[in-house]
Order: structure tokens, then sequence, then C-alpha cells
């Protein structure tokens, strides 16, 4: 939200942001006194909820507000509550409505309109936590974590390592691996050990797996920062033999790719640059500070050689996750890169080495705070679609709503406050849908994934979100 701070600021004189803020706080306040009066049971105020005799948790946020007239202000609220139902089932009900405020001697909600309203019910969890009953539990972190780097840094990962049918789990921030354990009674046990050593004073902040040395088995790549050299861990029988890649891979990296981008049998890497403690670029709608992604090509026994790569098709860009696939039906993998602050890029390979960034020609550029990105078919025409994971927020949304500046700035300021974006492939190019799929709103979204979570044959989207606070809730 501090990019959306930023430009607010930018875009407003601060006394009048101070003015909207301190008003919302006030109508923030009465909210909160509304879901108090539902989690204590009371039913007779104007927040309609419906089917829900207890409320265990509740949200109701402004989205806009308006200017104060006659006493009277209109706004268009997001709302979620979250209980149980008549039998017990867990319920959850959400959605949008436009209101009208009484602003005379407080806050006082007198009309509520839906835009529209849905309801979950669950009659039992789909996903039990198992965790520390196989044995998946993180040892304690010897090392206090003061630094923003710090905090970003570790991943987690599920692979096949053993081929034995089941995976692996890596857990770079503790540097274990949790190993299937087929000799205890219970029915799913994981027996933890040291993935690897560290070099002094690294943190490892990702890992991909694949195979690397074309003999069956997946080795994995770990990255690491400041700036180091990523490392190859060779597969033999499950244990793993540490090589480095050629130093001209040297660098601070979030993340890596293994994927055959030229289609000559042997994997390449990318390697994605951000620099975590670099604070903030200098624009940060389109920000031309950051570090080129990093190619390299892989030939026979794991040997790789540095991509050549223009400038001009490659920029800088502050590079959190990237996925390959074959979105162009080009039978060969293209790489769709998310970046924060800014675009996003779709790379294109030709087999002696030429590469296109054909996103903004395809519309899958998407302008925003890029967390991570997923493919899959998500409408069942058979090819490939994307997802990706961008902030949204309900403060960033006001905020922009309320900032006087040109409409085409105001429209680049409010895609970065919107959220999640689906993109579906059409002929010529990609529709961008995640609103109208009502998939955008994922609060500050970090990870998406496609999947089939509920076994009915279609996709769909989970977003991991969420992040550190400020003590001070009027932090944006």
């Amino acid at each position: 939200m501090s990019v959306l701070l930023a430009l607010a600021l930018a875009a407003n004189p601060i006394p009048a942001l101070n003015t909207l803020e301190a008003d919302n706080d006030r109508v923030e306040a009465a909210f909160d006194a509304l879901c108090g009066a539902l989690k204590d049971g009371r039913r007779d105020g104007p927040f309609p909820v419906q089917g829900l005799p207890w409320v265990t948790s509740c949200s109701l946020r402004a989205l806009t507000l308006g200017p104060i007239t006659r006493g009277t202000q209109t706004a268009h609220v997001l709302w979620e509550v979250e209980g149980r139902g008549p039998s017990g089932e867990r319920t959850s009900e959400r959605g949008e409505a436009d209101v009208t405020l009484a602003r005379t001697t407080g806050v006082v909600v007198t009309s509520w309109a839906d835009t529209w309203r849905e309801t979950v019910r669950r009659e039992r969890p789909r996903f039990v936590e198992r965790a520390e009953a196989a044995g998946v539990v993180l040892p304690r972190l010897d090392v206090v974590r003061r630094t923003e780097a710090e905090s970003y840094s570790g991943g987690l990962a599920a692979l096949d390592v053993t081929r034995d049918g089941v995976p692996e789990l890596f857990a770079l921030d503790a540097n274990v691996v949790y190993r299937f354990d087929r000799i205890s009674a219970a029915p799913l046990r994981y027996q933890r050990s040291v993935l690897f050593s560290l070099p002094k004073a690294t943190l490892a902040t990702g890992l991909a797996g694949g195979d690397l040395d074309r003999d069956g088995d997946v080795d994995l790549l770990v990255t690491g920062y400041p700036a180091v050299v990523p490392v190859v861990l060779r597969n033999d029988g499950a244990s793993f033999t540490p090589t480095p890649l050629p130093p001209a891979a040297r660098g601070g990296f979030v993340s890596a790719v293994l994927s055959d981008l030229d289609d000559d049998g042997d994997l390449d890497v990318a390697l994605l640059p951000y620099d975590l403690g670099a604070g903030f670029p200098w624009d940060m709608l389109e920000a031309p500070d950051g570090e080129r992604l990093r190619l390299l090509r892989g030939g026979p026994g794991v040997t790789f050689t540095p991509w050549r790569l223009d400038p001009r098709v490659v920029p800088g860009r502050w590079t959190l996750a990237a996925v390959s696939a074959d979105l162009l039906g080009l039978n060969r993998p293209q790489l769709y890169v998310a970046n924060d602050f800014g675009s996003n890029d779709l790379y294109v390979f030709t087999a002696d080495g030429g590469v296109t960034n054909q996103a903004l020609a395809l519309g899958l550029d998407d302008p925003g705070n890029g967390m991570s990105a997923d493919v899959g078919d998500f409408d069942g025409d058979g090819r490939l679609d994307v997802a990706v994971a961008n902030m949204f927020s309900k403060a960033g949304t006001r905020v922009v709503g309320a900032a006087q500046v040109s409409a085409a700035l105001k429209a680049r300021l409010e895609k970065f406050a919107r959220g999640n974006t689906l993109y579906l492939a059409r002929d010529g190019g990609f529709t961008e849908v995640a609103a109208a799929q009502g998939v955008n709103r994922g609060l500050w979204a970090f990870g998406t994934v496609l999947a089939d979570v509920n076994d009915d044959g279609r996709l769909d989207v989970a977003v991991a979100n969420g992040f550190l606070s400020k003590p001070n809730r009027k932090d944006l």
C-alpha cells in the first residue's frame, strides 16, 4: 500500500488527503460498531446478514466516500461476514453495497442497497491441517529477523526427488527437507533432515526443480541473497551434490525458473532479480531502475552459458516471479514474467537464441504490482490462460478515487489498486476478465495458483495474501 500512498500524496494536497482519511476513520469506527452488534447477536441494524445466527468475523469498509451534503453522505462499501448457519455449517457472506450515511451527530447507516452478494456454505472442511501429525514442523530458527530482506527470504516446494510417487517437502527458510517415511506405522509421516550447507550470511530465496543432468530424476536450483552464485543440487539417489552455476550468474535473485526455452533438450535457467534491500524505485508506476532478467542456456552435463539479451528487449525490472509454458501454441515454451512496480513481460524464444517481448502486443503487459503468476486452461477451451497476483487495496481504491488528476493518470492508479488479473486466451491475444469472474479482490496477494480444488473439472483460483502491518491502522 506504500506505493499507492506515495502516488496519492503526489496527486492530492496533503491537507486534503488528511481530511479524507480522518473522515474515513470516523466512518470505520461506526462500521466496526455495526460488526460488533452482529457478533453480539443483534440483527436489527441496517447491515442485512442472512442465514447467520452466529457471526464470528466481520469486515465492513468504504471503497468510496462522497462529500457530506446537508448532513448526508453516500458511500460504496465492501463487506464480508463469516460464522455458522442454523445447522452449524460454516457460512461466509460477502458483497458490495451503495449506502447512505446520516452525518449529523455521528455516523448512522440509513439506507443499504446491495450491488452484489454471494453466500458460501460448507458442511465440513474440505482440507484438514495435519502438518504436525505428519512431522512437518519447522525447526526453531536461531536468527532473529531484523531486516526487510530477511523477512522476504525462504520458500516452500513439493518435489518427488526419490521417484517413489510421494513428493518430498522443502523448506528453504530453515534449510530442511522432509522425506516420506515408509517404515512408520502412521499413514502419513515425514522425517526431517538438513538440505545442504548455505554459505555464511546468505539468505536462501527460492528453489526450482527439474532434470538438469537428464538422468531421469529431479535436480534442484537454489537462489540466494545478497549477491551470490546460485547452486545446482544434483540429485543422485536423493543425495544432493552442490554445483555452483558459472560466476557470471552471480547476483541477488528471489527465485528461478527451469525450462527448455530454446527447445534443444537441455533445461535453461531464468534467474529473477529483485533487490530486497533497496526500498522502492523512483518511478513506482513503471520502474526503470531494476535489473534485467538473467538467462543461461543449458548444455550437456549441467553446463551453462550466458544468453545474450538485447537491453531494448529485456529491460531492467523488479521481478518477483515467472512461469514457463506454451501460451502461444508454438510447441515450445515462452516465459511470462511478473514484475513489481510496472508492466509484465512475455518472452518468446527461437532456437538460435533470438528473444522478443510480446506482452504488450498480446495484451499481457498488466501494469501493476505483479507478485506471482500461474497458467492453466481456466475456461476449458483448450488454450492456456494466465492468472497474476496483484494487490487489491480498499484504502487505495478510496484514496485514488478522490485524487484530482487527469483521467489517464487516474486509470493507471486505479489499476494498481484493482487486484488480481486473469487473462483468457483469445484469437490474436488475451482478454482480462478478473473483475467479471470475481477473482480480482484477493487483498495483498503474494501468490496465485490455478487448481481444481473441489474436483468439479474446472480450475479454481487460489490466492495467498497478507503482509506485515504497522501498529497504526491508518498506515496505508
